[in-house]
């Protein structure tokens, strides 16, 4: 079972880079552990907060969670969730994380965001997703076949990939 995630939840106003290189702000909520609290196993977090969207995963927001081992976001016929980025290192040394499930809006996935999630298995990143900077997978991914190589297939809305992305 899923359990509620105990986070510091902040407002922000982020900025994004669409397709056509035009930027565009959302308000909006990031959201994070709070200090001192270890969470495990599944976890489903909020996509709203105090009647505005939670908009992202703060910087280090999940660094070192090393018990969680899949990650949803909750589903909400009101509300869509409106996740744009992933912070830099925000998953950074969850080592038992297995699962994440991609929101349908991801648009960033930021420096080192994965770097050291060797039980990752991703097989593919979403058409939305137009921006995974460098080292965003460093370190992490799991081969589920037990082969050699390794097969994501990126959505056609990449644009950007950062040096070392999935090195």
């Amino acid at each position: 079972t899923s359990q509620k995630p105990k986070v510091v939840i902040d407002a922000i106003t982020s900025y994004y880079e669409d397709t056509d290189n035009s930027t565009y702000s959302m308000s909006g909520y990031e959201i994070q552990v709070k200090p001192g609290v270890r969470l495990s196993g599944k976890i489903t977090l909020p996509v709203v907060y105090n009647n505005k969207p939670i908009v992202g995963i703060a910087y280090e927001g999940f660094v070192d969670q090393t018990g969680i081992t899949h990650i949803y976001f909750a589903r909400d016929e009101v509300n869509a969730c409106e996740y744009r980025a992933f912070g830099m290192l925000a998953f950074s040394g969850c080592v038992n994380l297995k699962h994440i499930e991609f929101p349908e809006n991801l648009r960033t996935i930021n420096e080192s965001c994965f770097t050291r999630c060797q039980s990752l298995i991703v097989s593919s990143i979403g058409n939305k997703i137009y921006r995974i900077q460098s080292n965003a997978f460093n370190q992490a991914l799991t081969n589920p076949a037990g082969q050699t190589s390794y097969n994501i297939t990126l959505g056609g809305g990449v644009k950007i990939l950062g040096s070392g992305a999935f090195s």
